[in-house]
């Protein structure tokens, strides 16, 4: 029984020792790209023509122009027909950012709203908070 709880604890003092081990690599932030979650599926971005099949949804690209946002998707979820993902500048929208966000904000999801939209699916923060 002694040789089974010291050979419990040689295996558990190994595991912990080899978790101590973090490599860390510095990596410049301008040389990294980053790909985008998904297509624009359903909203083609450069097309202000952009509807589903319910006629009160009738948000569209151009709409986010007022807000340096742009509208890259457009889906139904069960009872609401018009959920969409949008991207919007951190640096106006992100309240760790602009100690405005929350009015800009408001004014966002005002136009939205006005142009049918039920809820937003995804909300992608573009750039950097301004020094």
């Amino acid at each position: 029984m002694i040789k089974l709880s010291l050979l419990t604890i040689a295996l558990f003092s190994s595991i912990t020792a080899n978790a101590a081990y973090i490599i860390k690599i510095p990596i410049d932030k301008s040389a990294v790209g980053f790909k985008q979650a998904y297509e624009n599926i359903g909203v083609n971005p450069n097309d202000d023509n952009t509807s589903t099949d319910n006629p009160a949804c009738l948000i569209k690209n151009s709409d986010f122009s007022t807000f340096s946002g742009v509208l890259l998707r457009i889906t139904e979820d069960g009872e609401m027909k018009c959920v969409v993902d949008i991207s919007i500048p951190k640096n106006v929208f992100d309240g760790d950012c602009n100690e405005n966000a929350y009015p800009e904000s408001v004014k966002l999801w005002y136009m939205m709203r006005s142009k049918g939209v039920d809820a937003v699916n995804s909300m992608f923060y573009s750039g950097e908070c301004s020094a």
